[in-house]
């Protein structure tokens, strides 16, 4: 199991219409280009950094939710989407099975995420992601 520490790199760029198979990072419905296309600031490394670095930020809402709910550990997966100016216009837990329910802990993830400000779409191009947390009362 990887370190709760960690908010966990599994961070993939999605493209609408593409069937879930991983694609340019700068995407909009019906661009399918290829995954060395992505722009500068939008390729899945720099999207997955810019999120993991604000990991103590989603544990310090975990760790709020665990103070409430002792038993409270397991995988958070939020959804997202940049627009082109680079804002987070939508961040909300993803609709996969055996993930932390608690309403008040994937709210303050989604505004960890909500947050975060990307560089613009030269391109004009929106991004869709998603990254996964693994959260575990005992960090080390």
């Amino acid at each position: 199991m990887m370190t709760p520490t960690r908010a966990t790199l599994l961070c993939v760029i999605l493209a609408a219409g593409c069937g879930g198979k991983p694609a340019p990072a700068a995407t909009t419905p019906g661009d399918q280009g290829s995954a060395d296309d992505c722009e500068p600031g939008r390729c899945l490394a720099e999207v997955s950094a810019r999120v993991n670095d604000r990991r103590d930020l989603a544990r310090a809402c975990y760790d709020e939710g665990q103070k409430r709910i002792p038993e409270l550990q397991g995988r958070l997966i939020i959804n997202y989407e940049i627009d082109p100016d680079g804002v987070v216009v939508d961040a909300s837990q993803s609709a996969q099975d055996e993930q932390i329910m608690d309403e008040q802990v994937v709210a303050c993830v989604e505004d960890v995420i909500r947050n975060i400000k990307f560089p613009k779409s030269q391109r004009g191009k929106r991004t869709r992601a998603f990254h996964r947390y693994e959260f575990n009362p005992n960090p080390h």
